[in-house]
């Protein structure tokens, strides 16, 4: 009986130590993971250093994600890199509302002219002038 005792109160705290350093692991590789990003932001005019920061970021990312702790953490830097992405590629995100919509084709290949940030946009089926 002792022995059947022991064995469980060991097999505990093994099994407490082994989530304790899967969550300092995962913890590190987050630090990491927003260093890379800071690094990227830091260099958006630097093509080579800021695509190399952001994939070694992501590379990180679906690692941690395997262990499936602190998802939330990795939406949110999983979010702010695509927002970099859109910076430094020049892509301006908008909706189409009724407030900047000017005109709207209900016909098959759907145009519609909206003006967002006192720019026209000429958004149709394949493209967005």
């Amino acid at each position: 009986m002792s022995i059947f005792f022991l064995y469980t109160t060991l097999d505990k705290i093994v099994s407490v130590t082994t989530q304790t350093e899967k969550k300092q692991e995962a913890k590190n590789d987050i630090i990491e993971i927003r260093n890379f990003v800071r690094i990227a932001a830091e260099n958006v005019s630097n093509q080579e250093v800021f695509e190399a920061n952001i994939l070694k970021a992501e590379e990180l990312i679906s690692k941690t994600k395997d262990k499936e702790l602190f998802l939330n953490d990795l939406e949110q830097i999983n979010q702010n890199i695509n927002i970099l992405k859109n910076q430094f590629n020049k892509i301006e995100t908008f909706k189409t509302t009724d407030d900047n919509l000017i005109y709207d084709s209900k016909e098959l290949d759907s145009v519609k002219l909206i003006r967002y940030n006192s720019r026209n946009y000429i958004i149709n089926k394949n493209s967005v002038v």
